[in-house]
């Protein structure tokens, strides 16, 4: 008997246990929001240099394309036979197919799935395992108790 008493009071009680449990979830819980935040904060400051970096193509861009666009309407329009209006709009067709294309592949880039927060995402998964682990762990302990 007195075995047993020894084996209990060198064992830490439930509401020790319980304290213990929940000081870890918490320092758990706070630790994921840190790098939840940190993750967010690396995939904004990303999104923000290839936003900056579209944003000065398109200009350069726009500018360029503008400057061709009026040169290759007079080309074509003299070799079509002064028809301007004509070759204005086959030009005009050709840019917005081209356009189209790249915004289509900018889009698809932007949904390729890299700004999603990858680390967390794992992080969370294993704190699920491990709190499925404490928790069978703390009903052994508790089963055995009695």
């Amino acid at each position: 008997m007195e075995n047993n008493d020894r084996k209990l009071n060198d064992e830490p009680g439930l509401t020790t246990l319980l304290r213990q449990l929940g000081a870890d979830g918490t320092a758990l819980l706070r630790s994921e929001i840190a790098l939840a935040k940190l993750e967010a904060r690396e995939i904004a400051r990303v999104a923000a240099l290839e936003g900056l970096k579209v944003g000065a193509a398109v200009a350069l861009l726009a500018v360029g394309g503008l400057t061709l666009v009026a040169w290759l309407v007079l080309v074509i329009g003299d070799l079509i036979g002064d028809h301007y209006a004509t070759a204005a709009a086959v030009i005009g067709l050709l840019f917005v197919a081209v356009g189209g294309v790249l915004a289509k592949r900018g889009v698809r880039g932007l949904r390729s799935g890299a700004l999603a927060p990858d680390e967390t995402i794992q992080t969370l998964l294993e704190d699920t395992a491990w709190a499925a682990q404490q928790l069978r762990e703390f009903k052994t302990d508790i089963t055995h108790r009695r």
